[in-house]
């Protein structure tokens, strides 16, 4: 798998699944949020059980696959990075 996005895109994706991901959970699989790269998209889905956020958008360059991620690891590493830098 590999992914090549936007800063702003991968912001926004994971900005929209955090809502759903609560930050101390009994099952600590529920704390990452589950990346899809399909074509030239990338799916990104976040649950807490009750309630589930999927959103999708275009990537740069990829290589099909899926991998779950700690969401809120990788938001606050999305956001220190600078603007412009993919």
């Amino acid at each position: 798998m590999r992914l090549t996005q936007t800063r702003e895109h991968l912001l926004e994706s994971l900005q929209a699944t955090l809502g759903a991901i609560e930050k101390r959970h009994t099952a600590p699989i529920l704390e990452n949020v589950l990346l899809r790269i399909q074509g030239n998209q990338s799916f990104w889905r976040g649950t807490d059980l009750e309630l589930e956020i999927a959103t999708h958008a275009p990537i740069m360059d990829g290589a099909d696959g899926e991998i779950t991620i700690p969401a809120r690891k990788l938001a606050d590493i999305c956001k220190s990075l600078p603007p412009k830098a993919l």
